[in-house]
């Protein structure tokens, strides 16, 4: 074994190490005895495979970059890109200074940002630009971290700086946690309706209502109105009888107030008490039949509905009715829900079980059947399946992916049974295998047109690709943006 850490010279080029990572992938891929070493010796997964192994295996373009970065001397490729980036500031690289300052944000080090910036005195006069996605400045980017947010404040941030977010800008109260919330108001950090709103502040709410009734109609975080936010049902009563329309739709996730509040029931419950517009998976969400019922009638289709999987999903690909969202956006059940949650799955995962089996028995055996599988209840989903034909054996995309798609990739799901899912891999995997011994099609379309061995490969799932081609997978099918096989995702 040859591990002798190679020194990174005195002024790196990031690029270079890019370009060599790509490399590396593209030797795996031809079989080069040199790289299957490198691999073995460096990518800690193969330290114990031999060459011929590592060659059938899948090598993606973030092992290589693991594989250059610990050749280096470090433990991940975050922590390389940020030497190169320390290295080329230190030869007076002002955008390499920019980057070694948003690489300590990133990576959390209240230390390491302090060093950069006492290093690096000119950056001091750029703590409150927009250097962060979605045009955020650094102290919103480490609002989640009280080390980092301190350290900010002692170099001299502006506690009240906000974000040049096009679509509503944010501030650093807004969706933060309430403890962190109170150690920012204390150190000057101003409250405003939304953060009131968002943070329990019934008699602030009031306050502001009463210096100005027009804020009822103000946007600001992703152009929410301050019901939006509202996290107690005396916040939705005080602006409600304020005049706030009940089902005004925020700019980036196109999106209602009951919508934002799915999994708030308190405050969902007020909602439709109020007269919101109600849609299956809110009633689903409150575990209530006769709102099931209801929202049924209304829109019978919509019991086939599943939340958006990717970026820019329209209502029609969904199953339930939105306006279509801005570019780079999705429904806000893409993330207050899940990637692609069915309506039966909503109840499950949120302890509505008699509204869950209310709901399946309304469904296709197929898709309860499909439902089973997710739970991982291969037994019924077995007995389901049986009393299907081959024919009736036919998933939407939608539904093969709730089983064998995007869901691969999610990690800590939270389970009907109250707990994180820390196994999460072998639930996918026991999933995946009932959906296989059901009789479903192993290489059915998903959303994307991708097949679940696309999503298995595209998420690094080695498991779930083994379980599929075991299972009879075509890895020649293509399918995709890309129309690709499955190892060229």
């Amino acid at each position: 074994m040859n591990r002798v850490v190679r020194a990174l010279p005195r002024n790196p080029q990031l690029e270079q190490y890019k370009k060599q990572a790509k490399e590396l992938v593209k030797a795996h891929a031809e079989g080069d005895a040199e790289a299957g070493t490198r691999i073995r010796d460096w990518l800690p997964r193969a330290s114990t495979s031999s060459v011929a192994t590592i060659f059938a295996e899948r090598f993606t373009l973030s092992d290589a970059q693991l594989v250059l970065a610990r050749e280096h001397g470090f433990q991940s490729w975050p922590k390389l890109k940020q030497r190169i980036a320390t290295l080329r500031a230190e030869h007076g690289d002002l955008a390499a200074q920019l980057e070694t300052f948003k690489s300590a944000i990133e990576l959390g080090d209240a230390d390491e940002l302090r060093r950069v910036v006492a290093r690096f005195p000119r950056l001091q006069a750029r703590l409150d630009e927009p250097l962060f996605s979605f045009n955020r400045p650094a102290l919103l980017a480490a609002k989640d971290s009280p080390a980092l947010l301190l350290a900010l404040l002692d170099l001299g941030a502006d506690i009240n700086a906000r974000s040049a977010w096009q679509r509503g800008s944010y501030g650093v109260l807004d969706d933060a946690k309430p403890e962190i919330a109170e150690m920012l108001l204390e150190r000057g950090a101003r409250l405003d309706i939304h953060s009131a709103a968002q943070l329990g502040k019934v008699d602030a709410v009031q306050a502001f209502l009463r210096a100005d009734s027009a804020l009822v109609e103000a946007r600001e975080p992703d152009g929410k109105f301050p019901l939006h936010c509202a996290s107690r049902p005396e916040i939705v009563d005080l602006l409600l009888d304020g005049g706030a329309d009940i089902d005004a739709r925020d700019i980036d996730h196109v999106s209602t107030a009951a919508q934002y509040s799915i999994k708030e029931s308190a405050v969902l419950r007020r909602l439709v008490e109020r007269g919101c517009e109600l849609d299956i998976f809110m009633a689903a969400a409150l575990g209530d039949i006769a709102l099931i019922d209801r929202a049924l009638a209304a829109a019978p289709d919509s019991l086939h509905g599943h939340a958006p999987t990717m970026i820019g999903e329209t209502s029609a690909e969904s199953g339930y009715f939105y306006p279509p969202p801005p570019t780079g956006s999705a429904h806000i059940y893409t993330w207050s829900l899940g990637f692609g949650w069915s309506v039966p799955y909503t109840a499950w995962q949120l302890g509505h079980l008699t509204a869950r089996d209310y709901i399946l028995e309304k469904l296709p055996l197929a898709d309860q059947a499909a439902e089973a599988c997710v739970r991982g209840e291969t037994e019924l989903a077995l007995v389901l399946a049986a009393k299907c034909s081959a024919r009736e054996l036919t998933l939407s995309p939608k539904k093969v992916d709730l089983v064998a798609g995007r869901r691969l990739g999610i990690r800590n799901l939270r389970f009907a049974d109250g707990g994180d899912a820390p196994d999460n891999a072998e639930r996918v995997v026991a999933s995946l295998t009932a959906y296989l011994k059901a009789g479903f099609d192993p290489s059915a379309p998903a959303y994307w047109g991708f097949t679940p061995l696309h999503w298995a490969a595209w998420l690094g799932h080695a498991d779930a690709v083994r379980v599929l081609l075991d299972g009879g997978a075509d890895p020649e099918r293509t399918g995709g943006p890309m129309n690709a096989r499955a190892e060229l995702v």
